[in-house]
């Protein structure tokens, strides 16, 4: 059975999470906590490292189908009119059960269920349009753990949104959320193979995703001409997107899904859902390699190398006489002193820079408004009769305003970005002098963690749904508006309208606003800290060698002969797990 907790299945992972576990220990010996807490984080990105694929497709394609098959019992809702906006991950347990997560301040409502029947029915109450209409439940993202051998590769599936529904905004949310996954999986169907709008949506789709698998569904209503000729159509439409002939696995989920429930495996391959599964075990499997396990593996290695250079330091300082080590460590501890002052213009610093960035999102949020209200205001002018101001806002808003959040956001992600990138640059050069004083004072190159290690964060994908406001008040007409010519009273009309417009922009845009302020104030903070921790790890673990080869020095040579051992047997240890380690 899959454990979401459990360590990545590979023996390569097994062995790499063992070293790290005897890592930890070994560091924690030598008086390293900092040290050690590194290790334990890269052995819990290790344990909880997946590849995320979102599975994308029109309204209708037999995305729930296909899932339910690669799942092998039919647990997620399908159904012939759109669902809501709210996106089911999709993750390994040993038994079914559902974790919904609300938008407000509820804590999440976690549901056990003993089969797919069951689980089926709780998912209905929360993703359906039917039990949920227009997400009133206010339902943020929905959870499904399940046993499933696909999951237990290290796959996180996640359905999204059908586009082209009468949702429209669900695109561009969904589009938002794509630059967070590892993989698509793109869900086409024999009926017609590609519409104009899902090419329209591909193309945005190969800008945020690095790796698209194309699955051509429902062929089981083809004969095998047919099916030969949707799958060229298909690929010709692709190629003329992407450049170059794509790979396309043409399957029928419902008779996948059929054959997994009777747990018929030729019916299973016949159906081509087999071929799917096993390129994405494939694709999971040479993902976790390449990236992570390669990733963890190396800072790992990094981590024994600056583990050795504390106790090369460990030793120098035990072989040193006490008042030439009390000496040194005046010259030393003067460095610190200077490179905290240090430390306090590089806050500085971050800090003016957090404000030009925070200036820079009022303008664009400024901006942003004017084009809201010519967008909305040229799309109500040119409503038909039948029309009312209310349905064209209720229509449009969420659609400008998921567009221009994920113009916005990406904005400020790439300049918070290139502005950290040159505080990276400093804090390595603010940890180079303190390792340079180390080396002066007592002789020995410490190895210390690079900036781009420490700050760098590995976030799992989270779907964003904003409640974009479209309730409005148009203040009535004034008798004396009613006796007017039609043409002047059509310019009081529309001057009101437009009133209407303004204030629904502006509650709009303080949302858009709002959203993008949390992000860049968040980027900044945890890199402060970050910061901090960086130069502290360097420090602390010297002033602590310090304070103990001063404590060995004032006692007999027999505590100094026992030190000289200990730190032998820690030399041999860390050479055993950085051996582990390069044959992982």
């Amino acid at each position: 059975m899959a454990n979401e907790d459990a360590p990545l299945a590979g023996p390569d992972a097994r062995a790499i999470a063992a070293s790290l576990s005897d890592l930890a220990s070994v560091l924690r010996g030598l008086g390293l906590a900092c040290l050690a807490q590194r290790a334990d984080e890269l052995a819990s990105r290790l344990c909880a490292g997946r590849v995320h694929l979102a599975v994308l497709g029109q309204f209708k394609r037999g995305k729930s189908t296909l899932l339910n098959a690669l799942l092998g019992e039919a647990v997620l809702p399908s159904s012939v009119v759109p669902l809501t906006a709210v996106p089911t991950f999709l993750k390994p347990a040993p038994s079914r059960r559902i974790e919904v997560a609300f938008a407000d301040d509820r804590s999440p409502e976690i549901i056990d269920a003993a089969d797919a029947a069951e689980l089926r029915s709780c998912l209905d109450q929360f993703v359906t349009e039917e039990r949920n209409p227009r997400n009133a439940l206010n339902v943020e993202r929905v959870t499904v753990y399940h046993p499933a051998p696909v999951l237990a590769s290290g796959a996180v599936l996640i359905d999204t949104p059908g586009i082209g529904s009468t949702f429209r905004h669900n695109t561009e949310a969904t589009l938002n959320f794509l630059p967070q996954c590892d993989a698509a999986l793109f869900v086409v169907s024999a009926d017609p193979p590609i519409t104009e709008a899902e090419a329209a949506f591909l193309g945005q789709v190969m800008e945020r995703v690095p790796r698209i698998f194309f699955v051509l569904n429902k062929v089981d209503y083809l004969d095998e001409r047919e099916r030969d000729e949707a799958v060229a159509f298909l690929r010709g439409a692709l190629e003329r997107e992407l450049g170059t002939a794509p790979e396309i696995i043409a399957l029928s989920a419902r008779r996948g899904l059929t054959a997994r429930e009777s747990g018929d495996a030729r019916g299973w391959e016949a159906s081509g859902c087999g071929e799917l599964e096993r390129a994405l075990e494939r694709f999971v499997a040479e993902e976790l390699d390449t990236v992570l396990r390669v990733a963890v593996r190396d800072k790992a290695r990094r981590l024994c190398e600056e583990a050795a250079s504390h106790v090369a330091l460990k030793r120098s300082l035990a072989l040193m006489p006490l008042e030439e080590l009390r000496a040194r460590s005046v010259l030393f501890r003067s460095a610190v002193e200077e490179a905290v002052r240090q430390r306090e213009i590089a806050h500085d610093l971050i800090a003016g820079d957090k404000k030009r960035l925070l200036a820079r999102l009022e303008a664009e949020a400024a901006a942003t408004r004017a084009q809201a209200v010519d967008a909305l205001s040229r799309a109500v002018d040119g409503r038909p009769a039948s029309e009312t101001l209310e349905e064209v806002l209720d229509r449009e808003v969420p659609a400008f305003f998921e567009r221009a959040l994920g113009s916005l956001a990406a904005l400020m992600e790439d300049l918070v970005a290139n502005s950290l990138a040159e505080h990276e640059a400093r804090a390595d050069d603010l940890v180079a002098r303190v390792r340079g004083a180390a080396a002066d004072a007592f002789g020995v190159e410490l190895a210390a963690p690079r900036a781009s290690e420490v700050f760098e964060m590995r976030r799992e994908p989270y779907w964003i749904q904003h409640p974009w406001q479209v309730a409005l008040h148009v203040p009535p007409a004034s008798p004396a508006e009613r006796v007017l010519p039609a043409a002047w009273a059509d310019r009081k009309r529309r001057a009101r309208e437009r009133t209407a417009i303004e204030r629904v922009v502006t509650g709009n845009v303080e949302n858009l606003r709002w959203a993008v302020l949390q992000n860049v104030n968040d980027a900044f903070l945890v890199f402060d800290a970050r910061l901090d921790r960086m130069l502290a790890e360097v420090v602390e673990s010297i002033e602590h060698a310090l304070a103990e080869a001063e404590s060995s020095a004032a006692l007999a040579r027999d505590t100094a002969e026992a030190a000289s051992s200990s730190l032998d047997r820690f030399e041999r240890e860390l050479a055993v797990i950085a051996e582990t380690l390069s044959a992982s």
